[in-house]
C-alpha cells in the first residue's frame, strides 16, 4: 500500500475521484450483504457525530471513517484494501480544502446531509441506492472540495 501512497502524488485529484467512484459504488453495493446490527449502529454513531461535530479535524476523520467502515463490510479484499488507501492518502488534502474554504459550514451541512442519505439506503439494504448516493456524494465533494 506504501507504494499506492506514494502514486497518489503523482496523479490529479479528478483520477483519485474517478477511482474512487468505481470503488466505493462496489463497495456501497457489497456492504448490504454483510450489514448486520452492529455495522448499522457504528456508521449511524458516526453520522451523527459527524452532524455534531463543528471541528473540521474531528469531521474530518469521522468522514474517513465512514467511508472505510463501508469498504470494509465487503467481502473483495481487493477494493476494500484499495479503497482505504486512497481515502486515508486523500484525507490531509482534503482536511486543507475543508479549512480554507470561506463556507465551510454550508459544505459540511450538505456533507451530512448526503453521509445520511447514503446510511439510510445501506440501513434499508438497498445496495443499488447506496451506490448511487456514494457516488453522487463522491462528485459533489469534489466539486466543493477539490474545484
Amino acid at each position: 500500500m506504501l507504494k499506492l501512497h506514494v502514486a497518489l502524488d503523482a496523479i490529479s485529484f479528478s483520477e483519485v475521484t474517478e477511482t474512487r467512484v468505481v470503488l466505493e459504488r462496489a463497495a456501497a453495493y457489497a456492504a448490504v450483504e454483510r450489514l448486520d446490527d452492529a455495522a448499522i449502529d457504528a456508521l449511524e454513531a458516526m453520522v451523527i457525530q459527524m452532524k455534531e461535530t463543528k471541528d473540521s479535524v474531528t469531521f474530518n476523520s469521522l468522514d474517513t471513517g465512514f467511508h472505510v467502515a463501508i469498504a470494509g463490510l465487503g467481502a473483495n479484499r481487493l477494493i476494500r484494501d484499495v479503497t482505504v488507501a486512497i481515502r486515508e492518502a486523500v484525507a490531509k488534502p482534503i482536511l486543507v480544502a475543508e479549512n480554507a474554504l470561506p463556507d465551510w459550514e454550508v459544505v459540511r451541512a450538505q456533507l451530512n446531509v448526503e453521509h445520511e442519505a447514503i446510511f439510510d439506503a445501506l440501513r434499508q439494504r438497498d445496495g443499488r441506492l447506496a451506490a448511487e448516493r456514494v457516488e453522487a456524494h463522491i462528485r459533489q465533494a469534489h466539486r466543493a472540495l477539490l474545484p
